[in-house]
């Protein structure tokens, strides 16, 4: 099979698939959206991150944070991106994923995204897929589906 994954969390063969922006997702009645969404106000709030191997409770968002002197409050460290709408969706939680997939997920969820008061390099997301199905023509073909189809979503390599 084929997966989609972030550059450099797998050692699968894998080729370029599309990059995009982080955005920050919030359940729709959460209070910080009632003024404006400054740096401070997003390091203040109660954030889950998404860490896919679980193994720390840091993130490129705190790198960022701790250039203008700020730290945010890690309060639970999850290993996907649904698990983490889960949590956002039933609190004042907030957690800053890729954009389409808080795009994807998150409407009609009562979820809503918000561009980021900070400075994120994109996101490069890869396709990967079995060592075993390297060169077979049928994943070839297939894989080029995949392309076509984020290509037809605008998104890009």
């Amino acid at each position: 099979g084929l997966v989609v994954l972030p550059a450099g969390v797998h050692r699968l063969p894998c080729e370029p698939l599309f990059t995009e922006p982080y955005v920050c997702v919030v359940r729709a009645g959460n209070p910080l959206l009632r003024k404006r969404f400054t740096l401070e106000r997003y390091a203040g709030a109660e954030h889950i991150l998404v860490a896919p191997r679980g193994e720390s409770d840091r993130g490129i968002v705190d790198t960022v944070l701790a250039e203008s002197g700020l730290t945010r409050r890690v309060s639970r460290v999850v290993t996907s991106s649904t698990l983490a709408l889960a949590l956002v969706k039933d609190s004042d939680r907030i957690t800053t994923l890729p954009a389409s997939f808080a795009a994807v997920r998150a409407l009609g969820e009562g979820l809503v995204s918000r561009p980021l008061p900070l400075t994120l390099a994109p996101i490069h997301m890869q396709l990967a897929w079995n060592p075993q199905q390297d060169g077979d023509p049928r994943y070839v073909w297939f894989r080029g589906l995949v392309h076509d189809a984020v290509r037809s979503l605008g998104l890009r390599p």
